[in-house]
């Protein structure tokens, strides 16, 4: 199936219950109660309510109100119209619901603080009949909308082409004072979100290629010289590198063909602190200030270079660097705009950053091996754990994969709380395969949560749109990156029940097959299996040792029966949809079955030729065109006849 960019609904008659804690029927651990009043907000039909926005509303506050009546007419069957706030003013008995920041919302004196709510967070407060809606930025304004719609009809997105609302023939008005705030103010993640933005939005990724005014541009302002590396963005090669410019031509402040730049240099640290106001300047709704070293690139190793990794470390070596930026871009932006909150950010990257600048002291504790590597206070660390398990929580001591990760982190939390987070939620050398992170990933989030991280990125399958159960993990989380205490089984049925509809049940098992397995396997051998970014590995395994035939095709039989409980439906674009969710998992089982199993056919036959054809044809239906990092799946296919 090509993705579906419109808005799919398949719409649940089912009656609205009185409480709003029976909203869509397991959402997780922690739903809240907001009770009905008296008040009649639509009746068979009718509503006397309106929504209102600014005059001059933003794409953003607009889209948020059209959102708000769309749903509002499917719930009820009334029509809300929507119309500006001129002339208006606060009027708490008015029928009107204020989405965004009008006159009602000032007139109504309902504060939005961002050091309480974050830059996505949100309120609802009722004033008699009035009803005001609005986010600390235009994001929250939306969610605001979304959970109105939760708590008053049970909204529930589940993906960009699934949607529940339910129905009613009469609505009460909730008795809403409510705010809410997401447990991390960046929540990020790539693959199939990076290229839908709206579905990005309905599941609360704040994404980095967002750059839609409508969904309020998601994180692509947030980041002011990049969201990954920043080095060579801020110092270019092709400024700093080029023999053809002799007025900045700077070779000594280059390193490893140009990918890298001298930290010690003074005059590179002027023109960094230069470039980086600049940019501040060109920014002016950017929140975090990149600081960060380039990929897969050695160090600068001139004299001075060396002395200072071999002093501090090299993530004391960076740090230092850091710290020098940050405090003259801050004592530039006291005097220039004070009224800036900026966050300024590095990795600590699998280069040797990742381990602190740190000592043991006499008491066993861990502290800086000198005052100048402990990070600026505006300074946050972005912790990357990318050769790490992913299968097995960080904290688990059992997994011995992973203890140089905890003693990373332990090390770090001696120097500051200011954290961020780049993880990673895929296999790079087999997007199609399943990425068994659903026992790690709870644990893991509140433990980020708890150490104070703010921001969250995580790398899932770049350049693919397709992975195993990815409409499923895209969704756990969105919910989960939101509201770590949620409860992730109650959101796996709950999921199930609504996107895969009548084959449900099949596609809960196919889940539980895989997952029962892979648990098993790894107790039988002793915390054995590590997923990880590249393979699994500790001892090395082939994903042919890790995946059996007879695993695969139980699984398969389980999708099959799945798609056939959708045969039975008439309209045809509704079967084709449903048809082609659980072809996604059709698609990656076959996969590895392909990939591991050349015995499985006589390749010799024209079954084979088939089974290869329709497997082409399938992935033209999905889009599925990268099976791992920078690889091409046609060229891949073709590879195998």
């Amino acid at each position: 199936m090509k993705f579906l960019k419109k808005l799919t609904i398949f719409a649940l008659a089912a009656a609205l219950l009185v409480s709003s804690a029976a909203c869509n029927n397991g959402t997780g651990s922690g739903e809240i109660v907001i009770e009905d009043t008296s008040i009649v907000l639509a009746e068979n039909g009718v509503t006397e309510y309106s929504a209102v926005i600014p005059a001059d509303a933003t794409e953003a506050e607009r889209y948020a109100a059209e959102t708000l009546a769309s749903y509002f007419l499917q719930a009820t069957g009334a029509t809300l119209p929507v119309k500006t706030d001129a002339g208006m003013s606060f009027d708490r008995n008015a029928k009107i619901i204020s989405v965004g920041r009008t006159a009602i919302l000032e007139g109504s004196g309902l504060a939005l603080s961002e050091s309480e709510l974050t830059c996505d967070g949100f309120r609802i407060e009722r004033y008699d009949n009035a009803v005001v809606l609005c986010g600390v930025e235009d994001s929250g304004t939306i969610y605001a909308v979304q959970d109105f719609l939760k708590y008053q009809f049970g909204y529930e997105a589940y993906a960009g082409d699934e949607v529940y609302i339910g129905q009613t023939a009469e609505a009460k008005l909730k008795d809403f004072h409510y705010s809410e705030a997401p447990d991390f103010e960046g929540r990020d993640m790539d693959g199939l979100l990076l290229y839908n933005r709206e579905a990005a939005t309905m599941l609360r990724i704040r994404s980095w290629n967002n750059s839609t005014a409508a969904y309020a541009y998601g994180a692509s302002r947030d980041w002011i010289g990049g969201h990954c590396e920043s080095f060579r963005t801020i110092i270019s090669p092709e400024v700093y590198n080029d023999p053809d410019l002799p007025d900045t031509y700077h070779p000594e402040w280059f390193a490893n063909s140009a990918r890298q730049i001298c930290l010690t240099n003074t005059e590179l640290i002027a023109e960094f602190i230069k470039n980086t106001i600049a940019l501040v300047e060109e920014n002016p709704y950017g929140m975090y200030v990149n600081i960060a070293e380039e990929d897969m690139a050695g160090m600068c190793q001139c004299s001075a270079c060396k002395n200072e990794i071999n002093t501090y470390g090299m993530s004391g070596y960076i740090v230092r660097f850091c710290n020098q930026i940050v405090s003259a871009v801050e004592e530039w932006r006291e005097e220039n705009c004070p009224e800036r909150e900026l966050k300024y950010v590095t990795f600590a990257y699998s280069s040797g950053s990742i381990h602190p600048p740190v000592r043991t002291n006499a008491q066993g504790e861990y502290e800086a091996i000198d005052s100048s590597v402990i990070p600026h206070e505006k300074l946050y660390i972005r912790l990357t754990p990318i050769m790490y398990c992913y299968s097995h929580a960080f904290e688990d001591e059992n997994c011995q994969i992973n203890a140089a990760f905890r003693a990373d982190i332990r090390g770090w939390q001696a120097l500051t709380d200011h954290f961020m987070v780049y993880d990673y939620a895929a296999n790079y050398n087999h997007y199609f395969m399943f990425f068994n992170d659903y026992d790690s990933l709870v644990p893991n989030l509140r433990m980020y949560k708890e150490i104070g991280v703010v921001n969250i990125l995580r790398q899932n399958a770049t350049g693919s749109s397709v992975r195993m159960f990815g409409d499923l993990y895209n969704y756990l989380v969105g919910k989960l990156m939101w509201n770590t205490e949620l409860d992730m089984q109650e959101l796996i049925d709950d999921f199930m029940e609504h996107y895969y509809k009548s084959g449900a049940q099949y596609m809960k098992e196919c889940l539980s097959l895989i997952r029962t397995y892979l648990k098993e396997y790894d107790v039988q051998n002793n915390y054995g299996l590590h997923f990880q970014l590249y393979d699994s590995y500790q001892p090395a395994l082939s994903t042919a040792t890790v995946w059996p035939k007879r695993i695969l095709e139980q699984a398969l039989e389980l999708v099959e029966k799945a798609s056939a409980t959708y045969d039975s439906i008439e309209n045809a674009n509704e079967r084709e949809i449903m048809k082609n969710r659980v072809l996604k998992e059709s698609f990656c089982l076959r996969y590895l079955v392909i990939k591991n199993y050349s015995s499985y056919y006589n390749i010799n036959s024209s079954a084979y030729e088939e089974e290869i054809a329709q497997f082409r044809a399938d992935m033209e239906t999905l889009q599925a065109y990268s099976y791992a990092e920078g690889q091409d799946t046609v060229a891949w296919i073709d590879s195998l006849l």
